[in-house]
């Protein structure tokens, strides 16, 4: 009981501005479990490394608590620093599965010459991801509320419950208590013979145990265009999926680790589940990643 008045105090709006201004500085010595419940700004700002301002709505979902407290690279920062690194030699990301879009915004304000499509099918948080884009003026930004997978028309979409579903999938009995909702479904190369796409250099897919059918999507896209595809791994679900399409188009695999890119023969997620993100790179673009990177691979 005292706990939960206590919490309840903590996270009034009368008190939060004076906790956000005392503990902001102190936010790397505090556990998350007691900045996350404060309640945020209605607007929240992260600086970027090139010097610019990621302006990003305040609410109850993780990214923007993570931003506020922990900056820019508040959120899988080394897939951040990746991204970041990686994006000025882009000229069209797609960015599947993009959430409220902090890699795509990201992306877009580190180059303003790209050119980004991003989809995300879960409708309050599709609401988010336009509200950040207009936040942040990005009209090289396009946002789809579209689900990417390897067929095209209606689909069943399996949302958990709460303010940000972020673990929403097309895969059924992924979560339990789930709404199932229809969404418009498109694929990879769908989308680039729509809007004519000169090329693609770049994709971050994180579709919650569908991104080897996303792939199977844009076989014609990987051939042609051979992008650098950032994706998320996870442990037991997704791994012979992706090698079935990515062994036959010569792709390179990379775990994404607090230690670098780490190169591996076979895919596997973190059992941990801390580090889900690996980088696949067509055989002859090693070497530019490793120039771009800083790294040897």
């Amino acid at each position: 009981m005292l706990k939960r008045v206590a919490r309840r105090v903590l996270s009034s709006d009368e008190i939060a501005p004076f906790l956000r201004w005392t503990l902001r500085p102190l936010a790397p010595c505090v556990p998350n479990r007691v900045l996350f419940p404060i309640p945020l700004a209605p607007i929240v700002t992260a600086r970027l490394p090139g010097g610019g301002t990621m302006r990003y709505g305040g609410g109850k979902d993780r990214l923007a608590q993570s931003l506020f407290w922990h900056g820019y690279r508040g959120h899988e920062p080394e897939t951040m620093d990746l991204v970041h690194s990686l994006i000025n030699t882009c000229s069209v990301m797609l960015d599947i599965g993009a959430s409220s879009g902090i890699f795509a915004i990201a992306a877009a304000l580190t180059n303003p010459s790209l050119i980004v499509h991003a989809f995300e099918p879960v409708p309050r948080i599709f609401e988010l991801l336009q509200r950040n884009l207009r936040l942040n003026d990005l009209c090289s930004v396009t946002a789809h509320p579209s689900a990417v997978s390897d067929r095209i028309g209606s689909l069943s979409l399996y949302v958990p419950p709460g303010d940000f579903p972020a673990v929403a999938s097309l895969r059924p009995g992924l979560c339990p208590g789930c709404d199932e909702i229809a969404v418009q479904g498109t694929t990879i190369d769908c989308v680039v013979d729509a809007h004519q796409l000169p090329c693609v250099d770049l994709m971050k897919i994180d579709t919650e145990t569908t991104e080897p059918e996303v792939l199977q999507g844009g076989r014609r896209a990987l051939a042609r265009f051979r992008p650098l595809i950032i994706c998320e791994v996870l442990k037991g679900s997704t791994e012979d999926g992706l090698h079935d399409v990515l062994d036959t188009q010569d792709y390179r695999y990379y775990w994404i680790t607090r230690r670098g890119l780490e190169p591996r023969r076979r895919i596997e997620g973190d059992p941990a589940c801390h580090e889900r993100n690996y980088l696949f790179v067509p055989e002859e673009k090693v070497g530019l990643v490793a120039r771009i990177a800083r790294v040897r691979l």
